[in-house]
């Protein structure tokens, strides 16, 4: 069964490593069964001072959304949830708000606060800092988890 919902993620880079490369494109490929999902990236910022880099970063980023999605951006400083408040989160956002939710990764210097400003909900996904490419990785099975939690399917186990 597929939901009539749509995902989009935003990432700063791409996933260069192979082991994570892998385990990001079977989750992709699950979480496609399930609903539509498009995923943009944008370059790194060539930048040399942090700040000039979290800028350009977050310009390219906010170039993305569109006034269907619902941005959430992932920091550490972010709202934590289960994996099951995780699935509720999406189904609210659905149901209620009639949008897209819309998540944003950023590179590896983080997030400008003018981003921060500018997105409906900061979600973290631990209080432990991930290297970008594992974030991806672990957003996307929460994802999956997320989904299959809606349909009562029993790739969670309570």
């Amino acid at each position: 069964m597929q939901l009539s919902i749509k995902i989009k993620i935003l990432q700063v880079g791409k996933v260069k490593n192979k082991g994570f490369s892998l385990c990001a494109q079977d989750y992709v490929q699950k979480i496609k069964r399930l609903c539509k999902l498009e995923i943009i990236s944008v370059k790194n910022s060539q930048q040399k001072n942090k700040t000039l880099i979290q800028a350009e970063e977050g310009k390219l980023l906010l170039n993305k959304i569109d006034p269907r999605d619902y941005p959430i951006l992932l920091d550490e400083t972010g709202k934590l949830f289960s994996s099951k408040d995780f699935s509720q989160f999406l189904q609210g956002i659905w149901e209620k708000k009639m949008k897209n939710p819309c998540f944003l990764l950023g590179g590896p210097y983080g997030h400008s606060d003018n981003l921060k400003q500018n997105v409906n909900s900061i979600l973290s996904l631990s209080p432990l800092t991930f290297a970008h490419e594992l974030a991806y990785v672990v957003l996307l099975e929460q994802i999956y988890r997320g989904l299959t939690l809606i349909l009562n399917h029993p790739y969670h186990n309570p």
